[in-house]
């Protein structure tokens, strides 16, 4: 192998010796056990440095006395930022209560805690093992079961066997613990009950890609962003090099933090709520488990479907 990091292809492993040398500044200056810097050949790489020199399987241990690293990088395929006016916003949906199926809408008000409505109301365990935080459908899946809508300004819950009713009645209460089998209520969250950022964001590329990546359709809804671009503007899978730029969506701009990583929530199918954790073991293996992105709101304002996205 060269002793330059050569450009591989997207997503495979290469282990480079000579390239320590070379990325000895990065690591200093990054103070970190993982960072992306550029090759030569302009190609991104997600370059992880590993205590060594122990030979570990398809890992190569420096033998250079200083640093005792060993390094694995993996190619990013190259992003190209240009114009991004053919980017526009294909969905934007609404999730009122934590964890449950949400509601897709034509336009919103978004500001510092996002979308106006969005993940105000959370469930809480009561019994048999009362929790201080709020659940999610990673604690419990069938909360995926039930659909929440914002109806003038407030939230409604439909679910098995329960008609569509104003989320404190004491019929939602009662279907939730029954599905879910333990006791459980509904709490306002005024601040928002977050993840992180109070936007997500992904490009629909991505999902056609993973689709094709496991040769069958995957549903969008299955990762429960808020805005869904569509758009020649960046590729598939792209979406985490945008962290620390800013966007404009509509009247609002949204800075990009990080890209989001992904959970077991990903695996349930948004109607049948069948599992299929291949779906989510492909994206750790191929994707570092990152799909979409987080993003904070920098400048509130109104989105709708259709707005133009462009990069500030």
């Amino acid at each position: 192998m060269d002793d330059h990091l050569d450009p591989i292809k997207h997503g495979q492993d290469v282990v480079t010796l000579g390239g320590l040398l070379q990325i000895e500044e990065e690591l200093e200056s990054a103070a970190a056990a993982q960072t992306d810097i550029d090759s030569e050949h302009g190609v991104r790489l997600r370059v992880t440095f590993l205590p060594g020199p122990d030979l570990l399987d398809g890992i190569a241990g420096s033998e250079n006395s200083r640093t005792h690293l060993a390094i694995v990088a993996r190619a990013r395929a190259p992003l190209h930022l240009g114009s991004l006016s053919q980017m526009e916003v294909a969905q934007l949906w609404r999730y009122p209560v934590k964890s449950m199926a949400g509601e897709r809408i034509g336009a919103a008000e978004v500001g510092d805690g996002g979308i106006t409505g969005d993940r105000r109301l959370a469930v809480y365990e009561l019994a048999p093992h009362p929790k201080e935080k709020w659940l999610s459908a990673r604690d419990v899946a069938g909360l995926l079961r039930f659909r929440a809508i914002l109806n003038s300004g407030s939230a409604q819950v439909t679910g098995p066997e329960l008609e569509l009713s104003p989320w404190d009645r004491e019929a939602v209460r009662t279907s939730l613990s029954r599905v879910c089998r333990r006791e459980l209520e509904l709490r306002p969250m005024p601040e928002g009950a977050f993840d992180d950022s109070p936007i997500l964001l992904v490009h629909l590329a991505t999902i056609e890609s993973l689709s094709r990546e496991l040769g069958s359709g995957v549903d969008p809804r299955r990762f429960r962003a808020n805005l869904y671009l569509q758009g020649a503007g960046i590729a598939a899978h792209q979406e985490p090099q945008l962290a620390g730029r800013e966007l404009r969506c509509g009247a609002a701009v949204l800075e990009v933090i990080r890209g989001c990583p992904r959970c077991s929530i990903t695996t349930r199918d948004p109607d049948s709520w069948a599992n299929w954790p291949q779906l989510l073991r492909h994206l750790v293996q191929a994707h570092d488990e990152l799909l979409g992105v987080y993003c904070r709101v920098k400048v509130p304002g109104r989105i709708r479907e259709g707005d133009t996205v462009e990069l500030l």
